[in-house]
This record gives structure tokens, sequence and C-alpha cells, in this order.
């Protein structure tokens, strides 16, 4: 599919101000053409009192976003007229084009009745793509949502025609002012769900939070594997191995069996261990800050992130691989008097 021409949205007032008259001018003529090839196409395609499919190739030249952008305009401008159908006209007001004197020249000149069925092909083209709508997000007001850690559904106006697909649409919000509805800050920061990609958005680029029961069944398990932790497990008298904790603070206290503790290695990875193992009589693991203090009872090593934990990258896999390779003999004289170690709870 051919790169089509980026369609600008704002009044020419908005372009004079931001210095971006020239987009406005330039998108303003690809208006005025794409009207013209639609009249040209209704005009070569209508016949006996049919009017062939012959939306496909216009949306091929010109875009979703430009050909919906013009069908739209042109209900707009003649609203009064019956012979647009009210399913169109509503379909239309959903449109914010700014009002300009210039817009009836991209207006569809045709005869209403052909353009309004030229109106239904574009739209049955549309409704092909299988998107994701309004229909398919949680029933909260968004202007009182977070969007931190949830799922968000793209605006399919803000992908290129290649990417309007509903896998495309989803986007998993991390962080950013816009994610909290009454910032004056604007921008989502996050991922496409689909590859992984990491961007940002504005917060008016997405429809809403998708609602669980639309979300597909790869985007679920996708999530579900995303919430799993890589870590350095060591147990006593063993040599530590590589596995994958759900990133839950109950699987977290399953893994060192009890309330967990955190203490910071000062390289951007911690060691969780059993808060009450030495209480409890847990023979002693691994010292740590060279000798000065012993780890009693299963811990693992995972990554840091601010106030969350994170996958140990490879790096610090192989590093922490090697620190714990050897298991220690330690006593439960040496552990007892070592009870006066201090550590941070979570």
């Amino acid at each position: 599919m051919s790169e089509h021409k980026s369609l600008y949205i704002y009044s020419l007032s908005e372009a004079v101000r931001n210095n971006e008259k020239d987009l406005w001018r330039e998108s303003y003529k690809e208006n005025c053409d794409c009207a013209r090839a639609i009249e040209k196409a209704i005009a070569e395609n209508y016949r006996n009192n049919f009017l062939n499919d012959c939306a496909q190739p216009i949306i091929e030249k010109y875009g979703f976003n430009r050909v919906n952008w013009v069908l739209a305009n042109t209900v707009l401008q003649n609203k009064e007229d019956g012979r647009f159908s009210e399913d169109n006209k509503r379909w239309a007001r959903a449109f914010h084009i700014p009002r300009e004197d210039v817009n009836w020249n991209f207006s569809v000149e045709s005869h209403p009745g052909l353009t309004n069925l030229f109106i239904g092909q574009a739209r049955n083209a549309w409704q092909g793509l299988g998107l994701f709508d309004r229909t398919h997000c949680i029933s909260e007001k968004d202007s009182e949502t977070d969007y931190t850690n949830k799922v968000l559904i793209l605006d399919p106006s803000v992908l290129k025609d290649d990417y309007k697909t509903p896998d495309d649409q989803l986007f998993l919000a991390k962080g950013g002012f816009g994610c909290h509805p009454n910032s004056r800050g604007r921008k989502v920061f996050g991922q496409f769900l689909k590859d992984g990609e990491e961007t940002h958005f504005y917060r008016e680029d997405f429809i809403g939070v998708i609602d669980e029961k639309h979300l597909p069944n790869w985007a679920a398990e996708k999530l579900n594997a995303d919430k799993k932790l890589t870590v350095v497990m060591v147990e006593p008298h063993k040599a530590p191995y590589v596995t994958e904790i759900e990133d839950e603070l109950s699987a977290l206290q399953r893994a060192v069996g009890g309330y967990i503790e955190v203490v910071g290695n000062g390289d951007g990875t911690l060691i969780v261990c059993n808060e009450e193992g030495k209480l409890k009589g847990l023979e002693g693991n691994r010292r740590i800050h060279d000798g000065a203090s012993i780890i009693a009872g299963t811990f693992f090593v995972v990554g840091e992130d601010g106030e969350n934990f994170r996958s140990l990258t490879d790096s610090e896999t192989v590093k922490y691989m090697e620190r714990f390779a050897e298991p220690e003999d330690i006593s439960q004289d040496e552990v007892e008097s070592d009870m006066g170690i201090t550590f941070y709870s979570m």
C-alpha cells in the first residue's frame, strides 16, 4: 500500500498560530483532489440505475482517514438534504471538522443519492477492518479513568492504513502525565501489545480502556507472560538456577516460604528473602556484603524498577549465577549470631 499524505485536522487559524500553514495547505489541496476523484469514480461507475463498488480504489489512493474526512465534510455541508441517510448523518457528526469557508471546495458534488451510496461502500470497507471502537471499552467515564498499566484502544485514525488492525490498536500504558485524567500533561508512554515496541501517544489518541471480555486470547496470554519475573533462585546447599515467578505478592511469598524482605545489592538488583528466616531457624544459605551478613532460607535475585520488581537482564543473570555458584556451609551458630542484620520490609 502506498504512503498517504498526512491529514491535517486543525483549522487554518491554528495552522497559522503554530507555523503549520504549509501543512494545512497541502492537506487542503489533497482533500480537494480526493473529492474530485470520488466524483469521477461515481460518474464512471453508475450504470443502469446501479452504482458499482468503486470506493476501494479511492481508499487505496488517498487512505481511509482522508476519504472519511471528505465524505463526512460532504454530509455536514448538506446536513439538511434528505437524500443523505440519517445513519450517515450520525456518522458524519462524529467528525470534528473545523468550520472554514473553503470546506465547500472539498465537498463531493455528485448527486446526493449516489454520494450516499458511495459513503455506504466506504463505511462497509471500514467495517471490514474489524476494528475496536467505543463499544469494546469499559463503561467508566474516560475523564475519570487512570490509564496506568491498562490496555488501551488506539483511535485507528492515528495509525497508518497498513496498521489499521485490531491487534495494532492495543497499547499497554506504562506511565506519563497523560495517564492521569486531570493532569495538564497529555503524553501516555507505553508499548504496543503486539510487538512490544515502546513509544508514546497523547491521551486524546485513545478511545478508552478495553473491556477484558473483548481482549483477544493472544493478548491475555501475553499480559500473563509479562507478569512473570525472571530471577536467579538460590536454595541452601544447592547451585543457583534461573526461573520465572509471577509478579504477585502471594507468588513471591511462596518462593521464599513466608513474608518477604528486600536487600539492595547497589547495582539495580535486589535480594528477596524470608523476613523471619533466622527467627524460624532456617538453614544458612549464602553470605552477602563481603561476608558481613548471612541469608537464611531460600532467596532469589530480581531486578529493581523504582518501586516495582523487574526481570533480570542477561548480564545480571550471569553475574548472580556466578556470584552464588558455590553452596556454602554455614552453621546454625553463625546464623544465630547474625540476628542483628537489618532488612527493609515490603
